[in-house]
């Protein structure tokens, strides 16, 4: 966790070394664009990757394909493959929940049935995720400088998301559930930070949340928490191509 953080600081301060670039008037506004993606992602279920015990930062990594409309709206789809770990969460351990081999909550061990602990247990969960989404420059709005490099995009989008999910023992790493597969539908929202560098090149730092419908995938039985979604941070590398217009409103 400190060193992603770390790394997204520095990521930063190096846009803001960058000197605004000495264009004309009007900006080539490439219609097209791709690029793609590294994340670290954090899930929210019955389980949580801020777990009882420690945080658990995962990793993800993808693609994206978009069209720009105009400098203030674009559309995108994309593509994320992953992987994020899920623990109890402080109150599940100190109420003593134990997990029986019937994939049952019990509020102790159960005599002559195998268990497990909350405590002793975590969620690996393996996922695919594609998005559909629009994009607004809400900096767009506010700002007259017809050749700013800078872009603050709210994004709501759609998704659908296929997860395989692996329950295993924290001290071991033995599996004592495996493939637990399915797909949720969601929606949520990105807030994004992007800066042309150049004429075609753009990279962001971003940040989102997906909220799914369906199974929980973190595949605990559900009680209490009703929370089933991925929180989403990252940064993606882009390149603009294809004939295109102003990249800013006209006056």
């Amino acid at each position: 966790m400190r060193s992603f953080f770390l790394c997204c600081t520095a990521f930063l301060m190096s846009l803001l070394a960058v000197p605004a670039q000495e264009v004309s008037n009007r900006f080539p506004q490439q219609s097209w664009y791709a690029g793609i993606s590294g994340e670290v992602p954090f899930g929210f279920c019955t389980f949580s990757s801020f777990g009882s015990d420690k945080a658990r930062a995962g990793w993800g990594a993808g693609a994206y394909l978009g069209h720009r409309f105009s400098a203030v709206t674009s559309a995108e789809i994309s593509l994320t493959a992953g992987r994020t770990n899920l623990a109890a969460r402080d109150c599940c351990v100190e109420r003593g929940y134990w997990l029986g081999s019937d994939w049952t909550r019990y509020n102790a061990p159960v005599i002559n049935m195998t268990g497990w602990n909350y405590s002793e247990l975590k969620s690996s969960v393996s996922f695919l995720k594609i998005d559909a989404g629009f994009n607004v420059n809400v900096l767009a709005f506010f700002t007259s400088d017809k050749d700013c490099p800078w872009a603050l995009e709210i994004s709501p989008a759609l998704s659908a998301i296929g997860t395989s999910t692996d329950l295993k023992l924290i001290a071991t790493g033995e599996t004592v559930r495996d493939d637990v597969s399915g797909w949720n539908f969601g929606a949520g929202a990105r807030a994004q930070i992007r800066r042309l560098m150049g004429k075609r090149l753009e990279v962001s730092v971003f940040s989102g949340l997906t909220y799914l419908l369906g199974g929980k995938i973190d595949s605990m039985p559900e009680h209490q928490h009703n929370s089933n979604m991925l929180w989403e941070s990252g940064f993606r590398l882009g390149w603009r191509f294809g004939k295109g217009r102003s990249c800013v409103a006209k006056e």
